[in-house]
């Protein structure tokens, strides 16, 4: 084994021994090529230049490693879609390197990578929409990325090869949450969490609300906006404008920890129901530690939200088991800053949170409007 090899294995089961987190995801083989000046993997290989190797120390090379094997464990290979292939590389090492440095350091940080502490907290999809497209002309920035999978021949793989290596991802950042929860999470709770969302993705906001919808309908109707243009004869193609289908009731947390931001971007979202769904009016209830007030609002009406106290969830839940007609659903907008839920209303309750946090409600499905 060469001497390059050995100092990158070397640091590899140092950052093992520190964290098995990762020894389900070290299977990659390593593949040296001189074209690259860092680093990069695919998901089967782990590439590296020797001499780029050899510049840096071990706790450097641990975060390299680190860096590398999040880089498949986070899906990059597969996520990238059609993205421009150097600004999802850039995307997805701001996010990484900012993990990285909490976890190992400020010193294993390698020179020349990208760090800004503006991105923490974002996914990589939304460092790259807000990153400028990159100048093809400037080669400053080249520390390590993913890649497209090939074979052993250099070959790039099927749609239906990468398909199967993602499984195979998958299914090893599975067995890692699982071998890190055996020995305590301690300060990786950040990333088994991270780990935890490639296996249990979250669905979007759109797709949770549309769950929602469906569970009232049991139609094969079409969600879509009704377009009064379009007609079949004079039959006018269905949606959940129909009188059978009735709103879910709002909940906007308007508590002290929410921002004039917050309560603003929740009832913008209570008027994107309106619209999406063709609700004619909606019952919006405004609640901090006690309800301040309940409205019914159409799409032309001003909103007042009242509030400012505590938190709590439950005075929406006794409110909702008190009505003479169970409703049909509960939307409840919130920052999740608040544990105490209240009974379980018996019916489908979607919690819409404004900020990525953990958030293990005792009923419901959650989203996030940041997504």
């Amino acid at each position: 084994m060469n001497e390059p090899l050995s100092k990158l294995i070397r640091a590899r089961d140092k950052l093992l021994d520190k964290y098995p987190l990762f020894g389900a995801l070290m299977t990659m083989k390593y593949v040296e090529r001189t074209d690259l000046p860092t680093a990069a993997v695919d998901g089967i290989h782990f590439f590296y230049n020797p001499e780029f190797i050899l510049k840096h120390d071990d706790l450097q090379l641990q975060f390299l490693c680190f860096h590398e094997h999040d880089h498949v464990a986070m899906l990059h290979f597969a996520r990238k879609g059609n993205r421009n292939h150097r600004k999802w590389n850039m995307a997805t090492d701001y996010v990484i390197n900012l993990k990285g440095v909490d976890l190992l350091g400020e010193k294993s940080f390698i020179p020349g990578g990208l760090l800004d502490e503006k991105y923490r907290g974002m996914g990589s999809e939304e460092v790259y929409n807000i990153l400028p497209e990159p100048d093809p002309d400037d080669n400053a920035w080249d520390f390590g990325g993913v890649e497209s999978p090939v074979d052993g021949k250099g070959v790039p793989l099927t749609t239906e090869e990468v398909e199967a290596i993602e499984r195979q991802v998958k299914q090893a950042v599975n067995t890692a949450v699982d071998v890190q929860k055996a020995v305590g999470v301690g300060n990786l709770k950040g990333l088994v969490r991270d780990f935890d969302e490639v296996v249990n993705p979250s669905l979007p906001y759109s797709d949770r609300l549309l769950q929602l919808m469906k569970a009232q309908a049991h139609t094969d109707w079409s969600y879509r906006k009704v377009d009064k243009y379009r007609m079949d004869g004079d039959i006018m193609f269905p949606s959940l404008c129909n009188e059978t289908v009735l709103p879910p009731i709002i909940a906007v947390d308007t508590s002290g920890s929410i921002s004039k931001k917050e309560v603003s971007d929740f009832i913008g979202h209570t008027f994107g129901v309106l619209e999406e769904y063709n609700f004619p009016e909606i019952e919006v209830i405004y609640c901090d530690d006690d309800i301040r007030n309940v409205e019914v609002i159409g799409p032309e009406d001003d909103p007042r939200p009242q509030g400012g106290g505590g938190t709590d969830f439950a005075p929406v839940m006794r409110y909702l088991t008190n009505k003479d007609t169970p409703p049909t659903g509960l939307i409840y907008y919130t920052d999740g800053e608040c544990w105490n839920f209240g009974e379980d209303p018996e019916c489908p309750v979607l919690w819409v949170l404004s900020q990525k946090i953990d958030f293990n409600p005792p009923f419901g499905e959650v989203a996030y409007t940041i997504y």
